[in-house]
């Protein structure tokens, strides 16, 4: 794996910690790949931060769910959460928690761009990298952005959850910039993917 996808790892395991330990393992790795300097913490303050933001038992100040973000009427498990399933199931994946967290959560939407990048970086396939370059640009970028804003906008934020989202900005700019040859080849009259619900 490349330090992108390794990062990208560490993210994603970040995103969906279910507790302190798991949040301090994951920052602990973005910070040995040099995206985060590691100073001392109270892990269960992080824990505390990570639940109010993501998480509950409130209802979360900034859920990571891209159906929140794209449907107009926010809901989880929307029309947006199916299209996403259908998506994975193109890839021939399936979420190993489907049917107890969407589809569309943060953590696997990255778990499913980790393994279209690592496919890319082995083999050269046109399709592939459209497919990819088509998640990022119509679902990706549509809604990321604006839970990264919710959640820097938040006060009292904790420096390894703000570290992290940063470091998820800047990797969403990144592969943006790694897809856009992907981009500017296709045709962008026709989708390279007709994703439905159904």
């Amino acid at each position: 794996m490349d330090i992108a996808s390794l990062t990208l790892g560490a993210l994603r395991d970040f995103f969906i910690g279910p507790d302190a330990e798991s949040l301090e393992a994951a920052i602990r790795r973005l910070a040995a790949l040099g995206g985060l300097s590691l100073e001392h913490q109270d892990w269960r303050e992080v824990e505390y931060d990570f639940n109010r933001l993501f998480v509950g038992p409130a209802p979360p100040a900034a859920p990571p769910y891209a159906s929140l973000y794209l449907e107009n009427e926010p809901r989880l498990m929307a029309e947006s959460t199916l299209r996403v399933r259908h998506f994975y199931q193109m890839l021939g994946c399936i979420s190993p928690w489907q049917d107890a967290l969407p589809d569309d959560h943060l953590s696997l939407e990255l778990d499913v761009c980790i393994m279209l990048r690592e496919s890319l970086l082995n083999v050269c396939d046109h399709k592939l990298s459209e497919l990819y370059a088509y998640f990022m640009a119509e679902h990706l970028v549509l809604w990321v952005p604006a839970f990264i804003e919710k959640v820097l906008n938040q006060s009292n934020l904790t420096r390894p959850i703000a570290g992290a989202v940063h470091l998820l900005a800047d990797w969403l700019e990144s592969e943006r910039s790694w897809l856009a040859p992907a981009v500017l080849t296709r045709d962008l009259s026709r989708p390279a993917v007709q994703l439905t619900g159904r």
